[in-house]
């Protein structure tokens, strides 16, 4: 078997390669808002027969991109994680911001993490741990949708289209503190574009918050990251708010001014 997606399809069954390819990417794509999916759920979201998703999972499974459960469903496999990392380690953002995120941990001593926007989500490309545990700072927090987390909404303020895409997809609630109605989520971001700082507090997670600022590719640029403290809640906003704004607007030049001279780029995508 060849080492790409196009070849786990068998192409004697199948006389349109890419289509197959296609429905393989579809299936791999229906698994970011949800953790497992059986084989009927996952044949009704691409649309396509359950045999063709059969075939289609099972080629994905025996190369490590998904996994079957003793249940008998689907979920991510751990060569897609692996992918994950490699892309990041490679990221030329996340190269010039760690120097950056390392010395903001320690001034702060809280967790640091910069994130791009992806979908109608968040994705944190990099992250440096706190000097003091936080237990719901894990590998599990990747993404997180864009109306209920700091960095989330200092992209979503200067990105209308990422805003857009999350009102499309809906702003479902994490906690009682989440916001999930439309009006004031825009009206949340017309916050952040004032003050030039954005906040989650309590939102994501019951004790847990964060401060964030845009990050620009280049000074007059558009906005291409966030970078964010997270810590718990009597820690991170409150009185320490603006404290902690201002440092991760200080940090967040000297990212823009490191892309500058890496004639960084943030890739012209929707994604």
């Amino acid at each position: 078997m060849r080492n790409d997606v196009g070849s786990m399809v068998n192409r004697q069954d199948d006389p349109n390669p890419l289509r197959s390819l296609s429905i393989a990417l579809d299936i791999i794509d229906a698994f970011l808002t949800v953790p497992e999916l059986g084989l009927s759920e996952l044949a009704r979201r691409v649309g396509v027969a359950k045999s063709t998703a059969h075939r289609t999972c099972s080629s994905l499974a025996a190369r490590g991109l998904l996994e079957r459960t003793d249940a008998g469903r689907f979920r991510l496999g751990v060569k897609l994680y692996e992918y994950g990392h490699l892309v990041s380690a490679r990221s030329e953002l996340r190269a010039q911001a760690l120097p950056v995120l390392v010395e903001l941990r320690n001034t702060i001593g809280e967790t640091v993490q910069i994130g791009v926007p992806s979908e109608a989500d968040v994705l944190y490309v990099e992250r440096v741990p706190g000097l003091r545990a936080l237990r719901f700072i894990t590998d599990a927090h990747r993404r997180s949708p864009v109306h209920r987390s700091s960095s989330g909404k200092a992209l979503a303020a200067f990105l209308p289209e990422l805003a857009a895409r999350r009102l499309r997809a809906g702003l479902p609630a994490s906690t009682g503190y989440t916001i999930v109605v439309p009006k004031l989520f825009l009206k949340e971001l017309e916050r952040v574009r004032q003050r030039g700082y954005a906040t989650s507090t309590d939102e994501t997670e019951i004790g847990l918050s964060s401060v964030a600022v845009p990050v620009r590719g280049r000074p007059d640029g558009p906005v291409v990251a966030a970078i964010s403290v997270a810590g718990p809640t009597s820690r991170v906003v409150g009185e320490h708010m603006t404290h902690h704004a201002a440092l991760l607007s200080a940090a967040a030049l000297r990212v823009t001014e490191a892309l500058v001279a890496g004639q960084f780029a943030l890739p012209n995508r929707a994604g």
